[in-house]
């Protein structure tokens, strides 16, 4: 009930304006609503929810990011396409898996 009343938009307003840089955000707000869309996206119940409100392409810019946000955003873009199967799934797909390295780096240095 709570993804049918569209009580996602509040959410992809608070990314949205934050913009695309993590480095950037203020506060934790936009963190914790990246968090949120990784933990809601696990469930096959929101997954179409969360396709049709466009999470995958408000996160896909985190991808290629060198931050602990794109690891967030990776899991929860691959939650959500996990059960596609066209070629630019696969291809936003193989941008995820280049993020867990980086984020290893990270957390090593």
């Amino acid at each position: 009930p709570l993804l049918e009343s569209c009580a996602l938009r509040p959410l992809m307003d608070i990314l949205h304006d934050a913009g695309a840089d993590p480095t950037q955000w203020k506060g934790q707000t936009a963190s914790w609503c990246v968090g949120f869309l990784m933990n809601m996206a696990q469930s096959d119940e929101a997954v179409p929810f969360l396709r049709e409100a466009g999470v995958v392409e408000l996160l896909a810019p985190l991808l290629t990011l060198d931050h602990y946000q794109s690891l967030k955003a990776a899991m929860a873009v691959t939650f959500v396409c996990r059960y596609d199967e066209d070629d630019e799934t696969y291809d936003l797909l193989r941008k995820t898996e280049n993020v867990i390295p980086k984020i290893i780096s990270l957390l090593h240095n």
